[in-house]
């Protein structure tokens, strides 16, 4: 025997440096299962696997509706948003008192150049 088949075969209590004598059978050889390959046969019991031929022009017409959505659901609610704060009503007309013009007690002033060297004062 080759020195990987009694390292297998051999007892706990062999393996461990025990008495030497084992009241257990030798343990079995187990192939390796792997989580990935039972979870692989549940997708393939459920349809999961199956391969669809992937198209971009579909994936940009799903996202487009998807975008246009989202914005009339936007325009929606701003729109609701709008309704619902500019409700406007007019102010009623004010009344002041009338304004009473008196005239001038002053005299009128005399018009000058700025730009004239002559001092008419």
């Amino acid at each position: 025997m080759t020195e990987n088949s009694d390292i297998i075969q051999c007892g706990v209590d062999d393996c461990a440096g025990g008495s030497g004598t084992t009241d257990s059978p030798p343990t079995p050889v187990l192939s390796p299962f792997l989580q990935t390959q039972r979870r692989l046969r549940q997708r393939d019991i459920s349809g999961q696997t199956r391969l669809e031929p992937f198209s971009f022009d579909e994936r940009d017409t799903l996202q487009r509706v998807a975008y246009e959505r989202r914005l009339e659901e936007l325009r929606h609610v701003e729109e609701r948003q709008r309704l619902s704060v500019t409700s406007f009503r007019a102010n009623a007309v004010r009344r002041y008192k009338p304004l009473v013009l008196r005239q001038s007690t002053r005299p009128l002033t005399v018009p000058r150049n700025p730009f004239s060297r002559h001092d008419d004062v």
